[in-house]
């Protein structure tokens, strides 16, 4: 069995990861998981993954190589389904930080893009044109809703209203 770091919290473990880095796992999946070699995996600049490469009997089975994403192995995931990380930590594969969501479910959980931003909150934006702070936030039918604002907090916290009523639990403002 791989070793572990006894630090992790009540009813979960740290599963090691290349890198250095490791994954948190719930104990009662622990035993079977930790029998792979588990690669750290990047997504973006501050997303990672947990990964392994399919086994001999998986090659023949699912036919060639491949990958299997810890979250899901874990959720016994179909192909075309999409799991989503509660707390958008892709390392945190903790059974109670996981559930079966949609692409656009998904993607309302995402984190903000880091690239050009003038704003740390996500669906804001300073409108160098109009000359104030801008919201953008997707509704379910693929339109755009956007409004303007003077302060960069108002506008933050009209894009928190809006999508909590749009994406419920899904709906992250950070």
């Amino acid at each position: 069995m791989r070793p572990f770091n006894a630090a992790a919290p009540f009813g979960m473990k740290e599963l090691l990861l290349t890198r250095g880095m490791t994954a948190l796992v719930d104990e009662e999946d622990f035993e079977s998981l930790s029998s792979y070699k588990w690669n750290a995996q990047p997504r973006r600049c501050d997303l990672w993954y947990a990964a392994r490469n399919r086994n001999a009997v998986e090659r023949k089975l699912l036919g060639g190589r491949g990958i299997i994403y810890l979250h899901r192995q874990i959720m016994n995931a179909l192909k075309g389904t999409e799991i989503d990380h509660r707390n958008g930590n892709g390392l945190d594969c903790r059974r109670a930080n996981m559930r079966f969501a949609t692409s656009r479910q998904n993607k309302a959980n995402g984190r903000p893009k880091r690239s050009k931003r003038t704003s740390t909150f996500k669906g804001v934006y300073w409108g160098t044109r109009e000359r104030r702070w801008l919201v953008q936030i997707r509704l379910p039918d693929g339109r755009r809703l956007g409004k303007g604002f003077n302060s960069e907090n108002e506008a933050a916290s009209y894009y928190t209203e809006i999508a909590r009523k749009i994406h419920g639990e899904f709906a992250r403002s950070t």
